[in-house]
C-alpha cells in the first residue's frame, strides 16, 4: 500500500514536468512526513495506552516462576533460577 501511494506521487509528479530524481525525493520526504505525522496522532497515543493497560493488569496478576520484576526470561533463564548453582555444579 504504501509504495502504491510513492508510485502514485512519483506519476503525477512526472507528469507535471518534475525531474525524475527529484520526484523520488520529494516522494520520500512525503512518506517521512506522513510516517512522523501519523506516529504521533495514532502510534504515540496508542502505545501510550497500551503501556498503561498493560501495567494495570500486570499489577493484578501474580508474578510467575521464571519472571524478574514482570520480564520474562525464558527457557534457561527460569531454569537458571529456579536451579541454584550448587546443584548446577552437581550436574557436571
Amino acid at each position: 500500500m504504501h509504495g502504491v501511494a510513492g508510485y502514485v506521487a512519483m506519476r503525477f509528479l512526472l507528469e507535471a514536468g518534475v525531474a525524475p530524481l527529484a520526484c523520488v525525493f520529494i516522494a520520500a520526504a512525503g512518506a517521512t512526513i506522513v510516517a512522523c505525522v501519523q506516529h504521533k496522532i495514532v502510534e504515540g497515543p496508542s502505545q501510550w495506552i497500551g503501556r498503561r493497560l498493560s501495567d494495570r493488569i500486570s499489577a493484578l496478576t501474580p508474578k510467575r516462576r521464571g519472571q524478574i520484576d514482570g520480564r520474562r526470561l525464558g527457557v534457561l533463564g527460569a531454569w537458571l533460577r529456579i536451579n541454584s548453582a550448587a546443584s548446577v555444579r552437581r550436574m557436571f
